[in-house]
């Protein structure tokens, strides 16, 4: 997965996509899925439906389990020129957390939390608990959060 922003270029797996040529499909049905995915086969990618037990425990794995966010040490960022006559403000993209965790069978489950309301510019995705806990009673004043 890649996401460019008027700062910066992401790559969030770089290693299996860049490099491996791999897709970890998370989600194994629907017509446009499948259409994309016999595309990219085509062009020589792999779509991995599970990961070996020797993959799950290797730290160094394309996809290795646990907590992330948009621009850690395991995707490859890529500053970008500003552009001219435009004085744009600092992203907020690297607050977005996931987490990426395997069931019994190993297949992928990807993990977080959306903070979506009006008094937010934006929207976030977040996946500590603590922090969501922490987050969500001052966003849902009048709702009742429970994890």
């Amino acid at each position: 997965m890649n996401i460019i922003t008027h700062e910066k270029a992401y790559a969030l797996y770089p290693k299996a996509t860049l490099e491996e040529w791999r897709s970890l499909m998370y989600s194994t049905e629907g017509l446009k899925q499948d259409t994309a995915r016999e595309k990219y086969r085509k062009r020589g990618w792999s779509m991995i439906e599970r990961l070996t037990a020797e993959e799950l425990k290797d730290p160094a794995s394309a996809f290795a389990p646990g907590h992330r966010y948009v621009g850690d040490s395991k995707c490859w960022t890529i500053p970008l020129p500003s552009p001219p006559g435009l004085d744009l403000p600092e992203g907020l993209i690297e607050t977005n957390t996931w987490a990426l965790r395997y069931d019994a069978d190993l297949i992928p489950i990807m993990s977080f939390r959306v903070l979506l309301t009006s008094c937010l510019n934006y929207s976030y995705l977040v996946v500590d608990e603590e922090l969501a806990k922490y987050i969500y009673p001052m966003i849902y004043p009048t709702e009742e959060w429970k994890t």
